[in-house]
């Protein structure tokens, strides 16, 4: 006896969702602000995401989610190591 499938795909859907909607983070940094560190990348996406969560969480939508946070950084984080390899490409 498993889950419903409807909610298994709501899981991968918020899991996939947080996580690619923070990739492109770096890339911005990256080329349009010329920030490259780690440690930039990783306060920006903590800052856009804590701000998304405490509006949700104050303005009553949506759910605030300390693993909505998590998977946001790890957004950005793998988009960090993927900008990083194109700027070394392009360089």
């Amino acid at each position: 006896m498993g889950l419903p499938k409807a909610m298994v795909v709501e899981a991968y859907k918020d899991l996939f969702g947080n996580i690619l909607l923070f990739v492109p983070i770096p890339f911005f940094l990256f080329f349009l602000a010329g920030r490259s560190s780690l440690r930039s990348t990783i306060l920006v996406a903590a800052t856009i995401s804590f701000s998304v969560e405490l509006t949700q969480f104050l303005l009553s939508i949506g759910t605030a989610d300390i693993d909505d946070l998590i998977l946001n950084i790890l957004g950005a984080v793998v988009g960090y190591f993927g900008a990083k390899k194109m700027k070394n490409l392009v360089e």
